[in-house]
């Protein structure tokens, strides 16, 4: 007791007789977490909450973040959602998707920016402090799908824990930047910063932290990220003097500072495209994307385009109007450009691709016939009534559904929906109807296609059991000849009801389909006169013909080839492609700079009422020049870890230009540390020093498929030769998925390359996607190929550790061709001995 009254007694005589030293201290709000989690270590808690600590900004608190159902991706990036958005925190669906804090000290207000791929989804916020009973909703705001959304709260509070939760558990939730403010005591001198851009359009500037005032002597990093159409130039003080030349660099402030990212205008140009033979426009692809301003699409200028002809069951690319054969053509933009894709139909009558929106009565994307342009698909239930389905369309959801666009059903399993459509059938016989279709989640497990001549009395025309979850499979069928010649003639895809159920438990059906084609054979009108050639590629004379590429014939009617046709080029014998008006001849290996001759025998064409020409058809050209390849130059040389992350920073920066960006390697040891999901975008070359030397490691900090990869390649024209990657994650336990190589670009090429891991070395993350390997060698446990799209590896070693009783590769989704295996082996484990050739992964590697 005598303790206390002194203690009080000595405090009031303070207080009383000095007041000036009970002075208030001086607080300010401060921004005590700014991230876009960029700068934050990845977190998979998929299996198990994991918390991680953050030491704050001016306060220096050390706040416990625990994430449960949450991924925390440095790199992570969702392109077709979400734009240039780097890193994220995702919500993972069906799990707890939750992140929760330790308590703050204080905190004044909280604002994150999150998206969604979807409607009625984000993150929901919530505070929890001594003074409340239990969590408080902060904001239940959901995230707009197309543009994302700001949510600020505020708080106000001593001692605040936050929570955000998934608001929908069963899809995924992205937040992208977080902010956390509070009242900071501020005890040094303090100096102001302030960011402009000029010219303002010119981009955007930011500093870390985020603040207006920092103490004096603080480091930041300023960065300046420049909008299209301008070139980052440098930074400079209100004198004039040049900060710095690279648009992220760290500054000390010493004193005041007004900073001012410089910005100059870049030349930008046009490309139009346009196709013809009943195309439609989104069949030819560009490559990077276009930026639309006033509805024109610009490039900046000396960007290399790729232009991309694609095809599908009906429509046959044939050649550009400019006169290249080539489905794919590179365009540079160094003024306004317009192509125009050429295409030749075989004989349908309607046809769905799903590429555009449409989900409630979707008219036909390709109709021959104009009474079938207003042919519907529907969702039909059993009681007659319609519903909109789940649109996966490639421009509703870019990628589709599994690989596909596609639509879902995602209806009630128990309410019985269906897909049907009705068609005009009168000009055709010989009728074929292709189609895929795929479940997920719940799902009938035997689809039927049925057709009927009045849609009440139905005939099964084929019936298929999927064989899997997430597996498109083909549901075809020939129709018969009743079906000839019907003015209406009913489809439907609906499933057995007496099949089993398959797939995980739903509530909702998850049947999808895709790439509906209904075929036939037209009526042929017989007018007695033989087809004329109206347009040949090349043309007869023509100079600078490629060597690979095709004749072109263009005919103005439907033809036929006679049997045993034999067109030639030179002493080459050509095969035929007959698609509609048109006949096409793919050729290769011709000489540079060499005179050829194509001969079409006489009495080859006729129409389809079998008039025939009866005189040869020649063309003559010459080929182009053998093309001067000028030696090329690294436009980096790195020897360190360090380097090659901002040599790679610097290259996904021009990725999108079109040129490509060359970086070697000396033979040493790369050693990214923690770092995963080092991302490599298009048009950039990695060559090192020697495949046994030349070594990119890093050591994933957490296990998974999709966070713990050493390299992430997210563009296309990726090379990279004479270079080992390895994940030296802790495989304790001998568990653990850590990948090497995530593969989700497109067209990408591997030489030399040695890939070190045990679960999942190699993931191909892209069903659409074509990668080529050549000599190499893949070291790992069991699946340690895995993923979907098309990869040919050709001479490649595939390296068996130390692990029994599993496979080596898993391939999955829905491919064209799959993995494809030529003059490969299999060293390591002999299965046959019993015996294991290594103790531990990449020990002693050959």
């Amino acid at each position: 007791m005598r303790t206390k009254l002194y203690t009080l007694f000595t405090l009031l005589t303070i207080l009383c007789v000095a007041p000036s030293m009970a002075q208030t201290p001086n607080l300010q709000e401060r921004p005590v977490i700014a991230t876009d989690f960029t700068d934050w270590e990845a977190v998979s808690s998929n299996n198990a909450p994991v918390t991680s600590i953050i030491n704050t900004n001016f306060s220096n608190e050390s706040v416990e973040f625990t994430f449960d159902g949450v991924t925390l991706s440095p790199n992570g990036q969702n392109t077709s959602k979400f734009g240039d958005l780097t890193g994220f925190a995702m919500a993972e669906k069906e799990l707890n998707g939750t992140i929760t804090t330790s308590a703050f000290d204080n905190i004044t207000k909280v604002r994150y920016f999150h998206g969604a791929t979807g409607s009625n989804r984000g993150y929901k916020l919530e505070k929890k402090s001594a003074t409340d009973a239990g969590w408080v909703v902060l904001s239940d705001a959901v995230a707009n799908p197309a543009t994302g959304v700001w949510v600020e709260a505020e708080v106000n509070g001593e001692n605040v824990q936050l929570r955000w939760t998934n608001l929908n558990l069963p899809q995924n939730a992205y937040m992208f930047e977080l902010e956390v403010y509070a009242m900071v005591e501020i005890t040094s001198p303090q100096v102001t910063l302030q960011l402009i851009a000029s010219p303002e359009e010119g981009g955007s500037v930011s500093a870390a932290p985020a603040s207006s005032e920092y103490d004096q002597g603080a480091e930041v990093i300023l960065s300046a990220k420049r909008n299209f159409g301008y070139a980052f130039v440098k930074w400079m003080d209100a004198n004039g003097q040049t900060l710095s030349t690279d648009d992220t660099y760290k500054q000390i402030l010493n004193e005041n500072l007004v900073a001012t990212a410089v910005f100059e205008p870049m030349a930008t140009y046009s490309l139009s495209t346009h196709v013809e033979g009943g195309a439609n426009g989104y069949m030819v692809v560009a490559s990077p994307d276009a930026k639309v301003i006033g509805g024109k699409n610009m490039y900046e200028g000396g960007t290399v385009v790729t232009l991309t002809a694609t095809e599908n069951p009906i429509l046959a690319f044939t050649n550009w109007t400019s006169g290249e054969t080539t489905s794919e053509i590179s365009v540079t933009m160094d003024s306004d450009k317009e192509y125009t894709a050429a295409y030749s139909a075989i004989d349908y009558i309607a046809g769905w691709d799903f590429n555009r929106r449409g989900n409630n009565g979707r008219p036909t994307d390709f109709a021959s016939t104009a009474d079938n342009e207003a042919t519907t698909l529907i969702l039909r239930k059993a009681d007659g009534s319609t519903q909109g389905w789940l649109d996966k369309s490639e421009e509703a959801s870019p990628g589709g559904y599994e690989g596909e666009p596609a639509a879902v059903n995602w209806k009630a399993i128990t309410d019985k929906y269906y897909y049907e459509t009705k068609i005009n059938a009168t000009d055709f016989t010989d009728i074929r109807v292709t189609s895929k279709m795929l479940y997920n989640y719940n799902a009938y497990s035997v689809q039927l296609l049925e057709y009927s001549l009045d849609g009440t009395e139905w005939k099964e025309a084929q019936r298929v059991a999927l064989p899997g979850a997430k597996v498109w499979t083909p549901v075809e069928a020939i129709l018969p000849a009743e079906c000839n010649h019907a003015s209406t003639l009913y489809l439907r895809w609906i499933p057995d009801y007496t099949s089993d159920l398959a797939g995980s438990t739903s509530d909702n059906d998850g049947t999808s389909i895709t790439a509906i084609y209904v075929i036939g054979t037209p009526i042929i009108y017989n007018d007695g006169t033989a087809p004329v050639l109206v347009g040949n590629i090349p043309a007869h004379g023509a100079n600078n013909i490629s060597a690979t590429g095709r004749i072109v014939l263009t005919f103005d009617e439907k033809v036929q080839l006679a049997d045993e046709t034999m067109a030639t080029i030179g002493d080459k014998t050509l095969k035929a492609i007959v698609a509609g008006k048109t006949i096409t001849f793919p050729y290769m290996g011709l000489s540079y700079n060499s005179n050829y001759t194509f001969t079409l025998p006489a009495y080859s064409v006729s129409d389809l009422a079998g008039n025939t020409m009866a005189e040869d058809i020649t063309l003559q050209f010459t080929t182009i020049v053998p093309p001067t390849v000028a030696p090329g130059m690294y436009d980096a040389v790195v020897s360190n870890g360090e380097e090659l992350l901002e040599a790679l920073k610097q290259a996904n920066t021009q990725a999108s230009s079109g040129i490509r960006y060359r970086i070697f390697l000396h033979d040493g040891l790369y050693d990214l540390g923690e770092l995963c999901l080092t991302e490599v975008k298009s048009n950039i070359s990695l060559i090192g020093e020697s495949m046994e030397n030349t070594t990119i490691v890093n050591k994933a900090p957490i296990e998974g498929i999709s966070v713990s990869a050493t390299l992430l390649t997210t563009g296309s024209n990726i090379y990279m030769q004479d270079i080992t990657l390895k994940n030296d994650y802790d495989y304790t336990g001998t568990t653990g998925r850590a990948v090497c190589l995530q593969d989700k670009g497109d067209k990408n090429v591997l030489k030399n390359v040695r890939m070190l891991s045990y679960q999942d070395t190699y993931y191909s993350n892209n069903n659409r996607m074509r990668s080529y390997m050549e000599d190499c060698k893949i070291h790992g446990t069991v699946d340690f190929i895995c993923g979907g799209g098309d990869v040919f590896f050709n001479r490649t070693t595939l390296f068996l550790e130390d692990r029994s009783g599993n496979v080596i590769t898993a391939p999955a989704g829905d491919t064209n061709w799959g993995y494809v295996f030529n003059d490969c082996v299999i060293e390591g484990y002999d299965s046959n001995k019993g015996s294991y050739a290594l103790g531990r992964p990449w020990q002693g590697a050959p």
